[in-house]
């Protein structure tokens, strides 16, 4: 029965509705803003996206660890 609880989603694609039995709610917010800077597309959080994010991570740390030794 659909009286017996709310359905929920979030704004991230990544997660799937879900719905909360009205006796498990304690409180309801409403959202008000974002601090998000950008608005992500579902196809970035894809493995091959997500393995390149890591990638150029680990390479900017590299970059940062050789800049500081090089200072020292």
């Amino acid at each position: 029965h659909e009286a017996d609880g709310i359905w929920v989603k979030a704004d991230n694609q990544f997660y799937d509705p879900y719905k909360i039995p009205l006796p498990e709610i304690k409180e309801i917010w409403e959202f008000a803003c974002s601090i998000n800077t950008k608005e992500y597309e579902s196809d970035e959080f894809a493995e091959h996206h997500i393995q390149n994010f890591i990638t150029q991570i680990k390479t900017d740390i590299k970059q940062i660890k050789e800049t500081i030794r090089d200072k020292n």
